[in-house]
């Protein structure tokens, strides 16, 4: 029978009331490949022959965290899986794929035998793209099957992690296999592309409005009934089926449906970062078709692309958690810069001194596992920032930043902050970190000129590489830093920019416009202070609260333990417009970089555990993160 020919072209119209329209698109050709069998449940009972190839007949290409061998041949509630994997979770199998195969097929399940309620969470994770995670699954747990598309995947990985204690840590790939695909009949498909949108004025965005179009030419002589789905983000969210098409007809389609509507009601918001996906099948569901696109506008002119690399605990650091954590942040965010946080404590801000803090729920992280941090950065191509804090030890054992304004500093306050700082700076010159942060909005202190002088003085007596201090943004204290002379001994000005602090709009329904507005009119004040002391600014914190409403609350104290007032859009908007006017512009010299908050060391998943993830600072796992991998995003 004579192969079918089916053109895919995806186009990105960016429509605009303000500019002209602006159109991207992209060509793919892919011819008919043979059928998959969609409807099987569980991997064969013998071995197959190809295109058919068992997980356990391969060779991995690293294997870890927990100390165990990753073996073969498990057994769980009477039956053997001759081809499947134990894993000693917290657990990681990566493979090469190269490309080679369609489709991944496995079972999962908990070894029987734990009674404890503890249980686990396998993900899959293709060419550093997160495509599947189970529920927690537990000892009595039912197997659960799970089928994936790997079509021109170079990378599979298997993880494993524990949910609760690791009582119930033993985990089992059942039998997984990967089905070949036809190299011959797809060898023109596409790879994934990214589009990067914007127009001659430099004004880039896709709000839910604008169209993704797909258009089908159809030259086969047998005629078919097509179906193309839309996927966002690996999330099905639109089917239609396509009426038999004539010879060399054209037919468009186009349309986003909402996968996510913010409770407030935006005029427009981002979508930079998502991915979007199309597949076209024929009658008997051969996949014939898939292209991709990211969204993306321009990259950042930034110097430094910074993230803030935090550890809790010294948990989160341990058996191979630092290093997977690294490496998600690299191949999921991009930056060039992270900073390595730690923090000594105080007792009340009237306290005399500040300490190391080693029991409780939030502690200090002890000297060699941030030594272990900046080195595997710097081994990881990383530059790093030193950035040692003080917080305030609260009674339920953990601790908090906030109140630093109403430190009130002694001369012994002094004499113990300087030892804080001049030890840390010696970890600095020892591992050569990049840059080191004497200080961290201390804003009550900073008039304390001949302090300072001698703490700034014996820092640099210690560390002999670029030394800043960060200031608080907020509520026009940037301002006062003109008057402070020790200031102007600093490499470059650091400030902390909390973006819920900046100036708000007087309405919810806000669009992005809005915030640049607000955002270029703060723009200015940064750039005086830059020119008045003839050094760079670095916004060595930025972050925003996921929480509805930020644009006109105040502090969101009240609102954050409140799951229901979360909004990952408010948030991701106040990002890209936080970067439109802080990283991209023709003349970025006054700006050296920007540094978001928060990746969480140990483990991508951490805040299913917790409900106050919701609504938090961090970006990780939500549409922010997505942001920043657009615009971190360099050629």
């Amino acid at each position: 029978m004579r192969s079918r020919t089916i053109l895919v072209v995806i186009m990105i119209a960016v429509t605009s009331c303000t500019a002209p329209s602006t159109t991207k698109s992209f060509t793919s050709i892919a011819t008919s490949s043979p059928a998959v069998d969609s409807t099987s449940k569980s991997p064969p009972t013998q071995t197959p022959i190809p295109p058919e190839v068992y997980i356990s007949t391969l060779k991995p290409i690293y294997w870890g965290t927990d100390g165990n061998e990753i073996e073969k041949q498990p057994s769980s509630h009477g039956q053997t899986y001759y081809f499947g994997l134990l894993a000693h979770a917290p657990s990681r199998i990566d493979y090469y794929l190269g490309g080679q195969y369609q489709t991944f097929k496995t079972t999962i399940l908990s070894q029987d035998g734990c009674n404890t309620g503890d249980g686990v969470i396998f993900r899959i994770i293709v060419d550093d793209e997160q495509v599947y995670a189970s529920p927690i699954i537990y000892a009595t747990s039912a197997v659960e099957n799970v089928e994936i598309n790997v079509s021109f995947a170079q990378q599979l990985r298997l993880v494993v992690d524990v949910v609760g204690t690791s009582a119930c840590d033993m985990a089992i790939w059942g039998n997984p296999y990967l089905v070949r695909r036809d190299i011959k009949t797809e060898s023109n498909a596409n790879e994934i592309k990214t589009v990067r949108i914007f127009n001659q004025n430099g004004e880039f965005t896709i709000s839910e409005d604008d169209n993704l179009n797909v258009t089908i030419f159809d030259d086969s002589i047998n005629k078919t009934q097509l179906t193309y789905q839309w996927y966002r983000n690996d999330v099905l969210i639109s089917t239609t089926y396509v009426p038999t098409l004539s010879n060399f007809e054209m037919k468009t389609f186009s349309g986003i449906p909402e996968e996510y509507t913010p409770k407030s009601s935006h005029n427009d918001h981002t979508i930079q970062g998502y991915k979007f996906k199309v597949v076209v099948s024929d009658e008997n569901n051969k996949i014939i078709g898939v292209d991709k696109v990211k969204i993306s506008g321009q990259p950042a002119d930034l110097e430094m692309r910074g993230v803030h690399f935090i550890a809790w605990d010294t948990w989160d650091l341990e058996d191979g958690r630092l290093q997977n954590s690294m490496s998600d942040l690299i191949s999921q965010i991009n930056p060039n810069w992270i900073t390595v946080d730690n923090r000594y404590f105080v007792d009340d801000w009237n306290a005399p001194v500040v300490y190391p803090k080693t029991s409780g729920g939030l502690k200090t992280i002890p000297d060699e596992w941030i030594v272990k941090e900046i080195n595997l950065a710097h081994e990881s191509g990383l530059k790093v920032v030193l950035y040692p804090e003080v917080w305030l030890a609260t009674s339920d054992g953990n601790g908090t930043p906030g109140g630093r304004e109403n430190l009130i500093p002694s001369d012994r306050w002094f004499a113990s902050y300087k030892d804080y700082i001049v030890h840390y700076a010696e970890i600095a010159q020892q591992t050569h970190v990049d840059l080191f942060v004497v200080g961290v909005e201390l804003e009550a202190t900073i008039g304390y000129e001949k302090q300072w002088q001698d703490i700034l003085s014996e820092a640099r007596k210690m560390y002999k590489g670029p030394i800043t201090y960060s200031a608080n943004a907020c509520c026009g204290q940037e301002k006062d830093l003109k008057n402070i002379k020790w200031i102007s001994g600093l490499d470059y000005i650091g400030f902390t920019a909390n973006l819920h602090q900046f100036p708000k709009v007087n309405h919810y329904d806000y669009a992005l416009s809005d915030l640049e507005t607000l955002f270029q009119k703060r723009k200015v004040q940064f750039e005086e202070i830059a020119a008045h002391f003839s050094k760079p600014v670095i916004f060595l914190e930025a972050g925003m609260f996921s929480i509805n409403g930020m644009v006109t609350l105040g502090n969101p104290t009240s609102n954050i333990n409140n799951k229901d007032n979360a909004d990952f859009q408010e948030q991701a908007d106040f990002y890209e417009a936080f970067l439109r006017v802080f990283g991209h512009d023709d003349d970025l010299s006054w700006n050296k970089g920007i540094f978001f908050l928060f990746w969480q060391s140990s483990n991508e998943f951490w805040y299913k555990e917790y409900d106050d993830w919701l609504t938090t600072v961090s970006f990780m796992g939500k549409p922010a993160a997505k942001v920043l991998s657009s615009w971190y995003d360099v050629p």
